[in-house]
């Protein structure tokens, strides 16, 4: 309702912003749902800022001006080899992206 509510108002850069929004709160929600049975499910804080960086890289990209399609194309090149580089990726991901491509 919210994309329904920006979006009639504020035209597609509203309802982008209450996706945002209401996609936030679906992550936070999850983040609490899985961390409530079992903590040491709870993300490192020695990760986050390694991920903020790594996002940031990626949202620089895309206020670059580029039309959508290769912005977005890039933004996630930039994000994934930050991410790597920066060791923010869960070494289970990479032992399991190893195995899969034997």
């Amino acid at each position: 309702t919210l994309v329904l509510v920006l979006g009639s108002a504020e035209g597609a850069r509203g309802a982008a912003w209450a996706t945002l929004a209401g996609e936030s709160v679906l992550a936070a929600g999850y983040l609490f749902g899985l961390v409530r049975g079992r903590r040491e499910l709870l993300p490192s804080t020695r990760v986050l800022p390694r991920v903020a960086i790594a996002a940031a890289g990626g949202a620089a990209v895309v206020v670059a001006g580029l039309p959508a399609l290769p912005a977005t194309l890039a933004a996630l090149a930039v994000f994934t080899v930050l991410a790597l580089a920066l060791q923010a990726v869960p070494d289970e991901l990479i032992a399991w992206l190893r195995d899969r491509r034997r």
